[in-house]
């Protein structure tokens, strides 16, 4: 998911960079921009380490801050609460921006309420909660239907469903990894990661439900005898937060390389600036 969470970066910077209407530098002198921090949060009970991002808007005209920022992100306060227990997140060593902690000293639990707080090197505080989601996909239940290519062939495309958590409105997302395990050195190595979005259980609770479009499995013809392809399989029952950001990001993707495209506001639940705080449950299984 580290992948994907650039590259939501990126499309934040460029959607928050500019707020309101398309304006000219004629029209207006300036072209009206925002500091306020953008922060991601994505909570789940299987995750062993919670992590939260902060991120700088880069304006369209005038100084970038980003060399400050760079420099003083860490310097930032986040904490998570459950309502009774508080811990500060600690930056990374290596990612910029990124806080974190361990599920060893901080349990996500599902049904539960958790609440963030963070307060900017330079001021700024910003405030968010999210509700993780109740129930887990049954991994038994996970198939894969052939679409395209041929399941000896290198490019074999699927469309990949599974039954749906009953009685409750349920929203999922499915991402894939590709590993390469070396066997001897019991070491894996992830090459690529797809995902898809925004999938629902609308009249379809308990029932089976999926992904509208295939995604692209492939393995080498001929590994060799001490690796093992695979491709490890995630499908996220996510809260509503998760859902709404993400739709709203694959639309803005979709006009990223058009530079008349008017900017997408991507939908935010952080109060004193921009992102998404969300929460999901995670089934993991694998297709070899």
């Amino acid at each position: 998911m580290k992948k994907q969470l650039l590259s939501i970066c990126t499309m934040l910077l460029f959607c928050w960079a500019c707020n309101g209407d398309f304006l000219t530098v004629e029209e207006t002198g300036v072209i009206p921009s925002s500091d306020a921090p953008i922060v991601t949060a994505f909570l789940s009970p299987q995750d062993t380490i919670h992590t939260v991002t902060l991120y700088h808007t880069r304006p369209a005209a005038g100084n970038n801050p980003y060399a400050t920022w760079e420099q003083n992100v860490s310097k930032s306060t986040v904490t998570l609460s459950n309502g009774t227990q508080t811990v500060k997140l600690i930056p990374d060593s290596f990612l910029t921006g990124v806080f974190k902690i361990s599920s060893k000293n901080f349990k996500v639990e599902s049904g539960k309420t958790y609440y963030l707080n963070v307060s900017t090197f330079d001021g700024k505080k910003v405030e968010a909660n999210c509700t993780i989601p109740t129930g887990v996909v049954d991994t038994t239940s996970i198939a894969y239907q052939l679409v395209s290519g041929n399941p000896s062939n290198m490019n074999t495309s699927y469309l990949i469903s599974w039954k749906d958590i009953p009685n409750q409105v349920n929203y999922y997302a499915v991402y894939t990894i590709s590993e390469l395990q070396d066997l001897t050195k019991k070491t894996a190595e992830i090459n690529n990661e797809r995902y898809l979005h925004g999938i629902d259980d609308v009249e379809k609770d308990g029932l089976t439900v999926g992904t509208q479009e295939s995604l692209l499995l492939t393995k080498p013809n001929s590994p060799a005898k001490d690796r093992l392809y695979i491709w490890q399989v995630q499908v996220l029952n996510t809260d509503i937060h998760f859902y709404k950001f993400h739709k709203d990001y694959e639309i803005a993707k979709q006009a990223d390389e058009n530079p008349f495209s008017e900017p997408v506001m991507l939908y935010s639940n952080i109060k004193g600036g921009f992102g998404v705080m969300a929460g999901y449950t995670k089934a993991v299984t694998y297709f070899r």
